[in-house]
């Protein structure tokens, strides 16, 4: 297989590439906003304790409440259950928080390593794509444009690496000078994925 084939087959793999490195880190996020976020199991016992707690300051006041038993019970009964809707107060805004971290984290970790990929990726996608389509609909239209071939021979030497470019010719700027531009523009084509179509418009044609 050539130099210039692989180099296709690599690139027709970068898609997939970009695809698994952008799932790859959706997976680290996911699993790291779900490990942070069982911390809140602790802010839920400091919430069960709470509860705990305000039962006993409730008992408290009841016996304080008693006949003969005095009011230090149930002032210490008043104490804990003050105690107890602090630490609740205390255990909820933990856990909210640990909840909110846990998110923030996860999409840290997912947009910094796939934003800069994406942002890059995308636009050379998108402008490759257009500039297929308008090939494509030129071979389309049974590639009569005079122009064309032309036009894919100085995108070739354009786009194409130097040790790829030998490969098609052994003077791809002479080439150029010259007027030959058929196995230039066949590279150019091979280069977008269009040879076969080339090859059926040329079948109709001849």
């Amino acid at each position: 297989m050539s130099t210039f084939a692989l180099r296709q087959g690599r690139r027709g793999s970068l898609l997939v590439v970009v695809a698994l490195w952008v799932v790859l880190w959706l997976v680290v996020g996911a699993v790291t906003t779900f490990q942070v976020r069982q911390l809140t199991e602790v802010s839920d016992s400091l919430v069960e304790s709470a509860d705990a707690l305000d039962v006993a300051g409730l008992a408290l006041q009841d016996i304080g409440r008693l006949p003969l038993v005095g009011e230090r019970p149930e002032a210490l009964g008043n104490q804990v259950r003050e105690t107890a809707r602090e630490i609740d107060r205390a255990g909820t805004a933990s856990r909210e928080t640990v909840r909110t971290v846990s998110l923030l984290l996860g999409l840290a970790l997912v947009l910094i390593p796939v934003v800069p990929v994406v942002a890059v990726y995308l636009p050379l996608r998108r402008a490759g794509n257009r500039e297929r389509r308008t090939v494509k609909q030129a071979l389309a239209d049974g590639g009569q444009d005079p122009s064309l071939e032309e036009f894919l021979a100085h995108r070739a030497v354009q786009n194409l690496p130097y040790d790829t470019l030998r490969e098609v010719s052994a003077d791809p700027w002479g080439d150029l000078r010259r007027g030959s531009f058929r196995r230039l523009a066949n590279a150019e084509l091979t280069r977008l994925g269009l040879a076969t179509r080339q090859r059926r418009a040329e079948h109709r044609t001849g």
